[in-house]
């Protein structure tokens, strides 16, 4: 059997007698105090202990719909959208045009820009979201790891869909779609993770 210690609403899985009966309770509110309790255990069971963290009431996952998601997404949503006009806009507009075909009435023009700006949103909530829930990703490198991958890969799949059904789409604007949306989706991952990391960090004992 094993022994289950709570200190400061964290669990911890040691050693332990067989005895059945309820774990010790060991709530520490004092982090010098934590630590001592700690060190106590592992002079107890008399070496060095990986301590395996198990589930707790206090330990939930995290607030889908929190303040730093909400942020996130903006930041994410901004970012993609200036990055959107400087790219698609203005570097690549040239070669778009001309390796696109045109059908009358097709390019609205101007383009509808808050809607542009509602599918930024969406695709930096996306991001936030799976980061947040899931991922548990809060640093800009790792962001822009995961958004480039998602982004990517979900871009690939719509190009994909239009270049088997429609004549709009050839092999060649594929391939660059494909480095232009690793570059947004890479910068909007970067700006999402860095926003849910920010603010004050937990100290482990």
């Amino acid at each position: 059997m094993e022994t289950v210690y709570r200190i400061n609403n964290r669990i911890f899985l040691l050693p332990g007698n067989t005895e059945k009966r309820e774990p010790p309770l060991l709530d520490l509110s004092d982090p010098a105090v934590q630590l001592q309790g700690l060190r106590r255990l592992i002079l107890k069971h008399g070496k060095m202990i990986n301590f395996t963290y198990l589930h707790s009431s206090q330990n939930q996952k995290p607030n889908v719909m929190n303040t730093k998601v909400l942020l996130a997404t903006l930041a994410g949503a901004i970012a993609a959208f200036l990055f959107g006009w400087l790219v698609f806009g203005i570097l690549l507009a040239d070669f778009y045009a001309a390796n696109t075909p045109v059908y009358q009435g097709l390019m609205k023009n101007p383009p509808n820009l808050l809607m542009i700006f509602c599918s930024n949103l969406i695709t930096a909530f996306l991001l936030a979201f799976i980061f947040n829930r899931w991922a548990g990703i809060k640093s800009p490198g790792e962001g822009a790891q995961a958004g480039l991958i998602i982004v990517v890969l979900t871009g690939l799949s719509l190009d994909l869909i239009m270049y088997a059904t429609m004549n709009l789409l050839s092999p060649r604007v594929i391939v660059v779609d494909l480095i232009s949306n690793g570059a947004f989706g890479g910068l909007i991952g970067a700006v999402v993770g860095y926003v849910l990391g920010t603010g004050k960090k937990a100290v482990s004992a």
